[in-house]
């Protein structure tokens, strides 16, 4: 089997940004970015609407709350599904 490598040109910032406690998304797929989004505030996101997986986050985010987030980032409705309100319980937000 063969394989090929390809460079990529980038600032940097992006694959750094965590160090700093930074969130960069630069025409980030929605389903990456909701990855991303996941982990940082222990959520889970449920994409109910298939047509968004095409859309793209941007911005650059440091101390904002997770709603200003996908307030600004993005061209997506969101809200916050019911939940059990147990303690171990992630928070679910549906994007639709």
């Amino acid at each position: 089997t063969s394989s090929q490598v390809k460079l990529l040109r980038t600032s940097g910032e992006t694959e750094t940004a965590w160090k700093d406690g930074k969130i960069v998304f630069l025409a980030t797929p929605l389903p990456e970015a909701l990855r991303m989004l996941e982990k940082r505030f222990n959520v889970n996101f449920v994409l109910s609407n298939d047509r968004l997986r095409s859309e793209a986050f941007n911005g650059t985010f440091t101390n904002q709350r997770l709603e200003r987030i996908l307030e600004i980032s993005s061209n997506i409705k969101w809200r916050y599904l019911d939940t059990q309100n147990t303690t171990n319980e992630r928070a679910r937000i549906e994007i639709y």
